[in-house]
């Protein structure tokens, strides 16, 4: 077993020696119920997987910021077919061919966030996912760090679209840049199925 999940095998167990009433070694006393975390969902969200990227961006954080909540701004990087951006709670739909997933804003922070909520069941490995966007500005560029976390497990789906976010962070860089991306269907594809 590997040493992190016998560490969080230890925090459970710590966590439910102290619901119980029990002192530990170090003679500490149990904590109170209230403050004791549900041991299940420690492991739970140890067990999550994220893909993460950072990019670093020529162009201001107001720029990119219009590319990541517009639907024409969207649709200049990530797929050429995408409605519905808005403000917080608007649902946008992202098609890759005849379907494709959808995605609620939950957080805007004006050029500085930009956060989503998948919604809906494409694809299923996607559900309860979330992605975030934070923008840095720095002197010479603007950071991108991108997450897409909440998966149920790493698989090779988690890695086929960790590439496929890679890919589309530098069609994102590739837009600002030079005004041009590099949305679905004028991607890189990685396989032979897509």
């Amino acid at each position: 077993m590997p040493i992190f999940w016998l560490q969080i095998k230890a925090l459970a167990s710590y966590f439910v020696k102290a619901s119980t009433g029990s002192q530990n070694a170090n003679n500490i006393p149990p904590a109170p119920a209230s403050s004791i975390p549900n041991t299940d969902k420690i492991v739970t969200l140890a067990r999550m997987a994220e893909i993460r990227h950072r990019v670093g961006i020529q162009g201001s954080a107001a720029e990119i910021y219009r590319l990541l909540t517009t639907d024409a701004g969207l649709s200049q990087w990530w797929t050429s077919d995408t409605e519905g951006a808005g403000g917080v709670g608007s649902v946008i739909y992202f098609r890759f061919g005849d379907d494709g997933p959808r995605f609620e804003v939950t957080e805007l922070v004006t050029d500085r966030r930009v956060r989503w909520r998948h919604y809906g069941d494409m694809p299923g490995a996607w559900k309860g996912s979330e992605i975030l966007f934070d923008l840095q500005a720095e002197e010479k560029q603007t950071i991108v760090a991108f997450s897409h976390y909440n998966w149920p497990q790493a698989d090779d789906f988690l890695a086929h679209c960790s590439t496929k976010w890679g890919i589309f962070m530098m069609s994102l860089k590739s837009c600002v840049e030079t005004g041009t991306g590099q949305p679905y269907p004028d991607d890189i594809h990685i396989d032979f199925d897509e």
